[in-house]
């Protein structure tokens, strides 16, 4: 007894996630395997997976001009690549470029924190610095009227002393 099933692969449209049997697998590798990059999870560990080698295995010879290449040249093809592609990128990222991404790096934190700042905190942090200022200038004054007063008692002009010190003769009390 021979019987025929036949396959409409159009209407084959089950998901990765729904192929259970080996023939739902092989129906998706015929219909989906000339448009896919890797080999689905579903179908890794079983024989259809070794499918999807070959027609990478076919992919490479085509690419890279080979004329024969069985399983174990493939393979040794794929560890030669990434080898060669991580040699690549260590000598891509030198040290001058990783030092910029690193100040890119903490630069984008920076604004991200002050972001994060609270408008409270922000009110706060003007009155501190308002408090410093007023602080600083109080200081400033004190010391402006120290000198003035040196000055006076080593025989300075006062007038002349409260012109270059900019201090009202009031504050100076000699």
């Amino acid at each position: 007894d021979i019987s025929y099933i036949f396959i409409e692969l159009p209407k084959f449209n089950k998901s990765v996630e729904a192929l259970e049997t080996l023939e739902d697998k092989w129906l998706h590798f015929l219909k989906n395997a000339h448009k896919e990059s890797c080999i689905p999870t579903a179908i890794q560990g079983t024989i259809v997976e070794e499918a999807y080698k070959c027609i990478e295995i076919q992919a490479i010879k085509e690419r890279e001009g080979i004329t024969s290449m069985n399983f174990e040249e493939y393979m040794a093809y794929i560890k030669k690549n990434e080898k060669q592609y991580k040699k690549e990128l260590k000598e891509e990222i030198r040290p001058e470029v990783k030092a910029e991404v690193k100040a890119e790096i903490k630069a984008e934190m920076k604004v991200e924190v002050k972001a994060e700042v609270r408008s409270e905190t922000q009110a706060e942090l003007k009155e501190m610095q308002a408090r410093l200022e007023s602080q600083m200038t109080k200081r400033l004054q004190e010391e402006r009227i120290k000198v003035a007063l040196d000055l006076i008692k080593a025989g300075w002009d006062i007038k002349k002393v409260c012109k270059l010190t900019g201090i009202d003769p009031k504050d100076l009390q000699v």
